[in-house]
């Protein structure tokens, strides 16, 4: 076949010919020969490219996101929707074909020749570190993707302010402004003008790639560098020209696909910058310094996840006081919590009493279901969600559909507890209103229920109790003493109090 397309384009599309190589097709490729070396341990066939017979791919765009992407993600993605068009072969389950291609991986790295590597190090030898790359500028669409020249100067300020590193600057073909300092280089002027080796050899020696929808950041996938894409409109939405990327976090502007965003940011590890303008240069430039400080809560092969997760609790989980000056810091309890899970528990299983009910209430009631299950389909754990109210539950299921973790359970949560057998190693107490007189005792009730499946290293969380003049207020109010009187210690306590055993 015949593919001559851009080199983001080539990155995505060696992923699909290596799917359909594992599914027994013989693939022989004619693409531009500056492009060969992304296919680089495909052993493609090599096809006379004159002959009238070769078929060309066209590469076709995929449809606008709609509210059911979550369940057709491959619809709207450009190379899920080429792996279903000609000369592949017909298929009758795209859901799974789409998961096989995300779970394809690449490596370029041990196909670079050793004298570029040579020429890379020379150039950043004298350097100082770390290594940032920012490719602000690519060919098509420009206009849905670009940075505006004067706000690629302000974003390099704004990296330098938070880093002691180098900014190179990647750019071909001499459109994006100079910032005369010691720690801003261009690739053309201060190096050359590499090919796709040179460029995978720089890649895979730097430490931080800050890229919009072009070639670079696509190419990424086949390497181990950690990436921030930027994607300023709903044209150029992570979803629809991007293949998942466990290293990489997407910036999206806040408001500007808020419902694609809902459907496809766990996949796609999409935070929303606080400000409606295409390119939030500061935030950009503060989640940068947090990739790199290195992960919060998950492995350096789950970095894009982890900036996520970091997003949802310590910024959209920060509240305040609130009308009765109580001070709502679940920001607090919920990174104690994330934090000991990983030290705590390898798969982790988490039970939850009360489900979410209303849409986005991450500073209001903390969206608990959707951020424990955020946080369990990085880890390979499991959540199970307890709830009596058959429209709490149904919102909570279609909430977290997304979130393969995530089991909602219409019960009763003391008769759940009672029931349950199998160990919990997290139990979070959150079932009913804390205005109701019956809730202190019902919050009991479930602790007491719950014992036979705690073991010596679980964890309590009990929500919407705080401590006031030598007592404990709210849901926890008899659950937190009985506790401590029974061989539990408070591990935290703020708007939330977290438990475990003494000799835990």
């Amino acid at each position: 076949m015949r593919f001559p397309h851009g080199l983001g384009d080539c990155a995505n599309f060696a992923h699909l010919l290596k799917l359909m190589q594992s599914k027994g097709l013989n693939v022989g490729l004619c693409c531009d020969e500056d492009k060969n070396f992304v296919f680089s341990g495909l052993a493609l066939e090599e096809p006379d490219c004159s002959h009238a017979e070769v078929h060309f791919l066209p590469y076709f765009e995929p449809r606008d996101p709609c509210p059911e992407i979550a369940d057709q993600y491959w619809l709207y993605n450009k190379t899920g929707t080429n792996m279903l068009v000609s000369p592949f072969p017909p298929c009758e389950d795209p859901a799974k074909l789409w998961d096989e291609l995300c779970d394809v991986r690449l490596q370029l790295a041990p196909h670079v020749p050793e004298e570029d590597y040579r020429a890379v190090d020379e150039f950043l030898a004298q350097l100082p570190k770390p290594i940032v790359l920012i490719h602000p500028m690519g060919n098509t669409g420009a206009e849905f993707k670009n940075i505006p020249p004067d706000k690629v100067i302000q974003l390099c300020k704004e990296v330098l302010q938070r880093m002691s590193g180098t900014i190179i600057l990647l750019d071909w073909d001499n459109r994006v402004p100079r910032l005369p300092t010691w720690r801003v280089r261009h690739l053309v002027d201060d190096w050359l003008r590499p090919n796709v080796s040179q460029l995978v050899a720089l890649m895979d020696r730097s430490d931080l790639l800050i890229s919009i929808d072009s070639g670079p950041l696509h190419l990424a996938r086949m390497l181990d560098i950690p990436v921030i894409g930027l994607f300023p409109t709903l044209t150029k939405h992570p979803a629809r020209v991007a293949l998942p990327n466990s290293r990489a976090v997407n910036i999206v502007p806040k408001g500007v696909a808020p419902e694609c965003n809902r459907q496809t940011r766990i996949r796609y590890n999409i935070v929303e910058s606080p400000s409606s303008e295409p390119f939030d240069l500061r935030y950009i430039a503060i989640v940068a310094a947090k990739m790199l400080s290195g992960p919060r809560y998950l492995g350096q092969e789950m970095i894009g996840a982890d900036m996520q997760l970091q997003q949802f609790v310590l910024e959209w989980e920060r509240g305040s006081l609130d009308a009765s000056q109580t001070y709502n810091d679940r920001n607090a309890g919920f990174d104690i919590l994330f934090r000991e899970i990983v030290t705590r528990f390898a798969s982790p299983s988490i039970v939850e009493t009360g489900c979410i009910r209303h849409p986005e209430d991450w500073k209001g009631a903390g969206y608990s279901t959707y951020l424990l299950g955020a946080m369990m389909d990085r880890l390979g754990g499991s959540l199970i969600s307890v709830d009596n109210d058959g429209e709490h539950c149904g919102f909570a299921r279609n909430a977290t559909k997304e979130l393969k973790s995530v089991t909602v359970v219409e019960m009763d949560s003391v008769a759940y507890l009672r029931r349950r057998t199998e160990p919990i190693d997290v139990l979070v107490l959150d079932s009913m209103d804390t205005w109701m007189d019956e809730t202190p005792k019902n919050v009991l009730r479930e602790v007491q229920a719950s014992l036979a499946c705690l073991h010596s290293r679980s964890i309590i969380v009990i929500d919407d109790t705080t401590y006031f003049a030598k007592d404990f207020q709210g849901n926890g109010r008899l659950a937190v003493p009985w506790l401590l009187s029974h061989g539990w210690r408070i591990l935290h306590s703020g708007y939330q109090t977290l438990l475990v055993r003494k000799e835990g």
